[in-house]
């Protein structure tokens, strides 16, 4: 109980004054093996709502937090999604079995986005990139360590502290990790000390090795297309300084140089994920005929009722699991009226954050990349917590950008006069 508390008050704190670590550490909850206390169960399912609980405390405390009083397409569509849900599960299987689903989707989605979305406001974009990518990377360091330490072999670790009793939400969290650690490296020079600049730069490997031993494909692919698109953004932008440009240019290559030491110095685990590549390549794995099963589900289900679907939670009841891509679920569950709206705002909020070319665009871009190629081909809806925190991101962004005042940098502090978009966006 005590250390359940202390927990709490830690993450409440964490909110207050770095409000992007509260949000981090609220992402790592659920991961902690209950092993660690008696109230680390509970804690993970309060976290959501602790944390927006301090958000609009936050929010109260610092009034500027108001200013921005736009609403985007995108917070119209999160609400008309949410607004759905009632009608999907009037028409779903069982109605208390969807009523289950729904409740745990809003509470996930609407804690996790209107946190990020407050404490955007109340701290300013930059200072909650800066918190939450230096926090992403200590807790990310944490749960790697603490998975090795409960597990002695690396075949029963990836069954650790993760959502479910499975691999994916570990590898998940590690991966956004190891892609946070270069934003702390090499794009915080001017903003965090050389000693934690150090300690992350030390950290990389370690969260490399973790996420091989995870042994999961898709976040593979999906880190290594949210470093191409870093790659590709700092060579071809107009709008960031040259020295911005160089530290990004390197701080992949060394990324890249990283991942062949550790394929060098871990050639079990490489060997191991190569191993799963191939066999995704044959089709001859297990896991692959049964996803190819579970598609082929959710694509029937959506042609028996494709404007509505089958109603939330259903094909989780059916198939007794979940279909392992985001799109299909939802096509399956809430049909052409869901899947329209989700569509716009997973799109939409990653359309908005790759039209601008300063540094926290360009990382909130490629964590949604990340993440959105991540839900395609593992999680359930549910489980996609990171999504809902980086959509909230773009679109605060793209609020405080857009909206029709603009009486705060994008760091959140100080007064300025209007300024053209053009030298908003080079910040």
């Amino acid at each position: 109980m005590i250390l359940g508390v202390a927990t709490a008050m830690l993450l409440l704190g964490l909110t207050l004054y770095r409000p992007g670590a509260g949000v981090a550490l609220a992402l790592c909850l659920p991961m902690i093996h209950p092993g660690i206390g008696a109230d680390a169960s509970w804690l993970g399912v309060a976290g959501p709502g602790l944390v927006l609980s301090a958000a609009f405390s936050r929010a109260i405390v610092f009034p500027g937090s108001w200013e921005q009083n736009t609403i985007s397409f995108v917070d119209l569509s999160v609400i008309l999604w949410i607004g759905f849900l009632p009608v999907s599960v009037m028409i779903a299987e069982s109605q208390e079995f969807g009523l289950m689903s729904a409740v745990r989707i809003v509470y996930m989605s609407l804690s996790f986005y209107f946190t990020t979305r407050l404490l955007c406001y109340s701290a300013g974009v930059s200072e909650f990139c800066r918190s939450f990518m230096v926090a992403m990377v200590v807790f990310g360091v944490f749960i790697t360590g603490l998975a090795l330490y409960l597990d002695e072999s690396a075949s029963e670790f990836v069954t650790r502290l993760t959502i479910g009793n499975t691999y994916i939400g570990l590898s998940n969290y590690i991966t956004l990790a190891l892609l946070c650690s270069l934003y702390v490296v090499f794009y915080m020079k001017a903003t965090v000390r050389g000693t934690v600049r150090l300690m992350a730069l030390i950290s990389t490997p370690f969260l490399f090795y973790g996420m091989l031993l995870c042994n999961t494909r898709g976040v593979v692919v999906a880190l290594v297309l949210a470093i191409l698109f870093l790659l590709v953004r700092s060579i071809t932008s107009r709008r960031l300084s040259r020295s911005i440009v160089l530290r990004g240019v390197v701080g992949i290559s060394i990324a890249v140089v990283g991942a062949i030491m550790a394929a060098i110095a871990f050639p079990e685990a490489w060997l191991r994920m190569a191993t799963k590549f191939s066999d995704m390549g044959d089709m001859g794995g297990e896991a692959d005929i049964a996803r190819l099963d579970l598609y082929s589900s959710a694509i029937s289900m959506f042609s028996n009722n494709p404007l509505l679907g089958e109603g939330v939670g259903t094909f989780e009841l059916v198939n007794r699991t979940y279909p392992h891509n985001l799109m299909l679920e939802t096509m399956a569950d809430m049909g052409l009226v869901g899947l329209v709206l989700i569509v716009i705002v997973v799109i939409g909020s990653l359309l908005v954050s790759i039209r601008y070319q300063s540094v926290n665009a360009m990382f909130i871009t490629a964590l949604l990349l990340l993440q959105l190629f991540e839900s395609q081909v593992s999680l359930a809806f549910w489980m996609n917590k990171n999504l809902f925190v980086f959509v909230g991101m773009a679109t605060a962004l793209h609020l405080l950008h857009m909206g029709p005042r603009k009486p705060r940098k994008e760091g959140g502090k100080g007064r300025r006069r209007k300024r053209p978009l053009s030298s908003i966006s080079n910040r």
